[in-house]
């Protein structure tokens, strides 16, 4: 899935007077907002659906043999590396890092950056609270889960949705969106898939509960899209000024010759 990048400030370019650069930009956040607001609905859409899966036992059998899979053995290098993944995926240093991330990215807007962040963080927590003891479904047995419960205070309580998931997947898409580069998108991919196969393999959780929290923290991710300012230069993937403006609108002169101003000598 394409995240729609945020949109960025943009500066008057040569034959465009400022009123029809606003408008130019207005309407390209508008189209992007609107495509992130697409997205974080869809994925809403999909939690719902899974929920409802989940609550008529639909899914169990697939749960179950899946699970047994990937179940880690007490005390092997696996495991340990699944609780220190645990650690390092804990709600305050989720909350941390993500809060470290968008002050580095928006040094002239810190303020409402992080205020966006936790506002986003706060509807994460809120959505494992009303969703866990609404649906209370029983964590998985075992003696790796409850090494973990002992160990990570994290085992305990409803099963469905995965909260280190959800919020790995939220951490992801703010990564995702701040840094356009290939190297962090694919850290950011990596993290997700390492939280969600270490709870797993603690055996804290079921399949479709890592996969309900991957999907809640894209779409709380998306939303934090929206309400982060705009993205600072550099944030987008150059192009080239010919081809494209700074805010995403096609360059008026992108499709003149190269040397269209330039004079043509005379023989």
């Amino acid at each position: 899935m394409d995240i729609p990048p945020l949109p960025t400030p943009t500066r008057q370019t040569d034959g465009a007077g400022p009123g029809g650069q606003r408008a130019q930009t207005g309407t390209h956040t508008e189209r992007v907002s609107a495509r992130l607001i697409l997205l974080a609905l869809s994925c809403a859409a999909a939690f719902a659906a899974l929920t409802a899966l989940v609550a008529t036992g639909t899914l169990d059998a697939a749960d179950r043999t899946i699970r047994g899979h990937l179940l880690a053995d007490p005390g092997t290098p696996a495991a340990w590396a699944a609780i220190g993944l645990a650690w390092a995926g804990s709600a305050p240093v989720v909350a941390l890092t993500g809060a470290a991330l968008v002050a580095l990215r928006f040094p002239d807007r810190k303020a409402r950056a992080i205020a966006a962040w936790l506002a986003v963080l706060a509807a994460a927590a809120a959505v494992e609270w009303i969703v866990k003891p609404l649906l209370a479904r029983p964590r998985p047995d075992g003696i790796v889960g409850a090494l973990a419960s002992a160990r990570l205070g994290g085992g305990g309580g409803g099963s469905f949705p995965s909260g280190h998931a959800l919020t790995a997947a939220l951490l992801a898409v703010l990564t995702w969106q701040l840094w356009r580069g290939f190297g962090p998108r694919a850290v950011a991919v990596a993290w997700v898939l390492a939280v969600g196969l270490s709870r797993l393999a603690l055996g804290v959780h079921w399949p479709t509960d890592v996969v309900a929290g991957v999907i809640a923290g894209i779409g709380l991710g998306l939303v934090l899209a929206i309400l982060l300012p705009p993205a600072p230069p550099g944030t987008a993937r150059r192009r080239r000024p010919a081809e494209t403006s700074e805010g995403g609108v096609p360059h008026p002169d992108a499709s003149a010759p190269q040397d269209a101003g330039r004079s043509t000598p005379r023989g």
